[in-house]
């Protein structure tokens, strides 16, 4: 069954690498492995130099220990939040570190033009076509090119050029020479709040607009650990109203105390708000130097003034002119090398894809993908290999996907919920918790590592009461469980300062029976 496959894997970014990677460790040696990579290196996104890359201003807003991998530490010195010239150079790095002398074929200036289906000796193959007339055939085809170049806009009629921009070609304020303009952003995302920061730099302007309000919580504590490491992974199982107390016990007290640093937000539930990060955009806020207005949009129109052009938007019935607008709302699922009727198969709308477990397509046989995520994860590298390991024994045949009509539930279930929860920041906690845990659960089909967990009370005491980043990984594989056990005891040293914040968590678990709820979250997921 495995000696002939030919695994064809679209996209040499993040994802389309740890596919490589661990393709190489299940796959037997008759196997082949091709890499097709549009521009001419590794990077993906975090090549500020690519049409759809980051800007030039970004930084991470997860900490490193969110994005490391197991095998791949980051070098010495790099600092809680790298620079996107860091992350670059940390892809690349793990690039280089196992795709030179094994058998992965990369192919750089590969442009995928068509996936074509086709029949194989009586199983599912495709063609794939890139470049001016490169051809491959592959028994399995693994997209990871991610889904950061189409623009998702809330006015359906939208179109690029003359006053309007989206966050995906947004470089800095020089590039669009936006220099004491009046500009409005559209959208408090992480991408927003990075766009506000640099737009003031070049003397405009600025406004944002938001449909709710926010909460701020600063990257890190007032010992220096980063705050998304401060995150219990119990915490995410808890009901929506302990969550909401809590969360708004940390915002309102002590070092995250909205009222110490004066941020003005709606009142709004900081489970179901949103939260920014941001101290510069705060202080930004602060001074006056941003204004916020929280509406919808409703309508944007554009027209010559004295030669220039001027946007004229309308936010809750109001009229309010700019000189240009930044949306930052977010893109489409849209991949044009498919045709309409596999189109049709994998996209649910331009905002979700018919796919189970974000991965896998019910109708289509041997076609996967890695990195598409509906909501934004704490942890996005190491979900990723969660996604590319899980790929991994799904092609060399070591574990079986369920039925058509299984998978067919479950997406219509995860849609539901993501439409629901209105990708809050209590959906995304809770979707991660549970997307990891399904993963896992899928990767150790005989849930081996369950009964290890129980007879081991330091197991389950960090599977449970340690950070999210790493409660996980480390019980997916016998041979990583040392080295990520290893860094877990690392990442734990500085967080809430001492270890005695979670034994109190841990006794608190037992005293109100939560266990019972999570022995049976581990065994029945979504």
């Amino acid at each position: 069954m495995t000696d002939d496959i030919n695994v064809v894997i679209v996209g040499g970014g993040i994802g389309g690498l740890l596919q490589a990677r661990w393709l190489l460790q299940h796959l037997p040696e008759t196997s082949s492995i091709t890499l097709l990579e549009r521009e001419h290196d590794f990077g993906g996104v975090w090549d500020v130099g690519r049409e759809y890359g980051v800007m030039e201003c970004t930084v991470c807003n997860v900490s490193k220990e969110c994005m490391e991998l197991v095998e791949h530490p980051w070098p010495p010195n790099t600092p809680a939040y790298p620079h996107h010239s860091q992350v670059l150079s940390y892809i690349r790095g793990y690039a280089m570190s196992f795709v030179r002398g094994t058998r992965v074929r990369v192919v750089f200036g590969a442009s995928v033009r068509r996936i074509t289906p086709r029949v194989n000796g009586g199983g599912s193959g495709y063609e794939v076509e890139y470049g001016e007339s490169g051809c491959v055939v592959a028994s399995h085809v693994v997209i990871a090119n991610g889904h950061s170049a189409v623009p998702h806009y809330p006015l359906c009629d939208m179109e690029l050029g003359r006053g309007v921009t989206h966050s995906c070609g947004y470089k800095s304020w020089s590039q669009l020479g936006l220099q004491r303009k009046r500009v409005l952003v559209v959208g408090l995302s992480f991408s927003g709040v990075d766009v506000v920061c640099d737009l003031v730099k070049g003397d405009n302007h600025v406004t944002m607009l938001s449909r709710r309000g926010t909460w701020f919580a600063p990257k890190t504590d007032s010992k220096g650990t980063a705050s998304d490491l401060t995150v219990p992974r119990f915490f995410t199982f808890l009901p929506h109203v302990i969550q909401s107390t809590v969360l708004k016990l940390k915002l309102n007290h002590g070092y995250f105390n909205q009222a110490r640093w004066e941020v003005k937000n709606t009142g709004c539930d900081p489970v179901a708000g949103s939260l920014v990060s941001s101290p510069e955009f705060v202080g930004l806020v602060r001074s006056g130097d941003v204004g916020v207005v929280h509406g919808s949009l409703e309508g944007l129109e554009r027209r010559d003034k004295n030669g220039e052009v001027v946007v004229t938007v309308t936010i809750d019935g109001v009229d309010r002119e700019f000189d240009h607008v930044v949306f930052c709302t977010g893109y489409k699922v849209k991949m044009e090398f498919f045709d309409e009727e596999m189109k049709e198969g994998i996209y649910g709308d331009e905002n979700h894809a018919n796919l189970f477990l974000n991965m896998i397509p019910p109708r289509f046989e041997n076609l996967s993908f890695i990195g598409l995520f509906n909501v934004r994860f704490t942890s996005p590298f190491q979900v990723m290999e969660l996604q590319a390991y899980y790929n991994a024994l799904l092609i060399s045949g070591k574990v079986t996907k369920p039925s058509r009509v299984t998978m067919e539930t479950a997406i219509t279930r995860h849609i539901n919920y993501l439409r629901n929860s209105c990708k809050t920041f209590r959906g995304s906690l809770f979707l991660e918790s549970d997307y990891r845990n399904t993963l896992i659960t899928m990767i150790n089909s005989d849930r081996s590592w369950f009964p290890r967990m129980l007879l081991s009370p330091k197991t389950m005491f960090q599977y449970y009461c340690g950070p999210m980043v790493w409660s996980s990984n480390f019980l997916y594989d016998k041979d990583y469980g040392k080295v990520a056990r290893e860094e877990f005891d690392k990442v734990c040293e500085g967080v809430w300062g001492s270890r005695w914040v979670y034994a109190f968590y841990f006794v608190s678990l037992v005293l109100v029976g939560i266990p019972i709820a999570l022995l049976v979250a581990c065994f029945y997921h979504v």
